[in-house]
């Protein structure tokens, strides 16, 4: 079992009403919090074992990897999708205009059939 020193800042949020344990006084960027007390306390867990703590580095290493894969992976559709939007457009801007001869409202009086 180990052990760590960990100062706790007690502050009052006035909008909400409520007491919060936070571990930095935010009562100095954030007038709604008000600081009541600080306490220094020790927090105790299990070291791990080296095998344990380069298994919980990998696990972590490899979540970051599949997050930085799955941004780049969303960032990559935006970009195809900008891209097919400007083909699009260049597509339409080069389609010739009909030859077809549309007459005017007035020959249409008689229907032949």
């Amino acid at each position: 079992m180990k052990a760590l020193p960990v100062t706790l800042y007690i502050h009052h949020s006035a909008s909400q009403g409520k007491y919060y344990a936070l571990n930095a006084d935010i009562s100095k960027i954030n007038t709604d919090y008000t600081l009541i007390d600080t306490r220094t306390v020790e927090v105790e867990f299990d070291e791990p074992s080296k095998i344990e703590l380069v298994n919980l580095q990998v696990d972590h290493l490899r979540n970051v990897k599949s997050r930085i894969a799955a941004d780049a992976h969303i960032k990559q559709s935006a970009i195809d999708d900008k891209i097919q939007s400007l083909l699009c457009i260049e597509q339409i801007s080069e389609i010739p205009e009909p030859d077809v001869n549309i007459p005017d409202s007035g020959e249409f009086d008689e229907i032949p059939f």
